[in-house]
């Protein structure tokens, strides 16, 4: 297989285990009972009503997603024996662009989405590091 096919081959497919966790947290955390109710249509209700979530689903999601990140670098670097660090790199980032996009496209309390990005930084920083070490450099 040539260089840039597993390249981009690792890449997606960490990618998708990195997306599968976010999105899956996400997915377990609307089960959970105590969330705000039948206010999604509506951004600014759904704004307000925010304050009410407990704390388990929030941290479940930012958990899901700072995994999410970590897993996808870590998936994608494992499976291309060159330029490790790299391609967690690039799967960090586009973790965190999602992450961002997510943020800014729903309505999310402040807090939340500060510990939230930091999360999935610090997810997608550990990814590279383990890339590194594993690379020897």
């Amino acid at each position: 297989m040539p260089p840039v096919a597993r390249f981009l081959a690792a890449l997606v497919t960490g990618l998708a285990v990195g997306f599968g966790l976010m999105f899956g947290a996400e997915s377990l955390a609307e089960r959970l009972p105590a969330g705000p109710g039948g206010v999604r249509g509506d951004p600014a209700a759904y704004a307000t009503s925010l304050g009410e979530v407990p704390a388990a689903p929030a941290l479940l999601v930012i958990a899901g997603w700072g995994l999410g990140a970590l897993a996808a670098g870590a998936i994608a670097s494992r499976l291309v024996p060159q330029r490790r660090a790299l391609i967690a790199v690039v799967a960090g980032l586009v973790m965190v662009s999602v992450t961002v996009l997510r943020l800014v496209t729903r309505p999310h309390p402040f807090v939340f989405s500060v510990v939230a990005l930091a999360t999935v930084v610090a997810g997608a920083a550990t990814a590279r590091a383990i890339a590194r070490r594993s690379a020897g450099t």
